[in-house]
């Protein structure tokens, strides 16, 4: 029995497979090669640019992968340079604001003495004073120099926090 007639026994089922489900016709099935042996190439195919040589153009992106068009109108824009120093400043502002927070709150201090026995109630209880003194400190200088600061930043303050404790 030869080696390879597993492999072209794979092919004669794909290609009946193909001719029976409709993708190709006993014409097109006619052409198909058996595994192991190179097709006849596509005359509608550009020849194929050897590696290291360049080539005029790269292949136009398909409309579903350049993603929704962007409308300046309302707003979008691509970000700068400023925008970048904009966000390492206020990245800088949260960490140095939760570090803040985290040294200026005692830990096991409840404002409610029925919560002092709940070891759960206490870790709440921390990290929302916590959060807080962090968020009223961010407030001063970001709340009108950056979008959505009032919806975003609780949770900003309360991820940095953790992040702090926990590293």
């Amino acid at each position: 029995m030869p080696a390879d007639l597993p492999g072209r026994k794979a092919t004669t089922a794909a290609i009946l497979f193909s001719v029976a489900a409709g993708i190709v016709g006993p014409a097109q099935a006619e052409t198909l090669s058996p595994a192991g042996s190179a097709a006849a190439p596509d005359a509608a195919m550009s020849a194929i640019a050897p590696i290291g040589v360049p080539v005029g153009k790269y292949l136009d992106a398909p409309p579903s992968a350049k993603g929704p068009a962007i409308d300046s109108t309302k707003g979008y824009r691509i970000g700068t340079h400023a925008d970048v120093k904009l966000e390492i400043e206020f990245d800088d502002d949260i960490k140095a604001a939760a570090r803040e927070a985290l040294a200026g709150q005692e830990y096991g201090h409840t404002r409610d003495p029925a919560d002092s026995g709940n070891p759960w109630a206490v870790a709440a209880d921390y990290t929302g004073r916590v959060t807080r003194v962090c968020v009223t400190t961010m407030a001063r200088k970001w709340t009108f120099r950056i979008a959505a600061f009032d919806t975003f930043i609780w949770d900003q303050c309360r991820a940095m926090e953790q992040s702090l404790r926990v590293d």
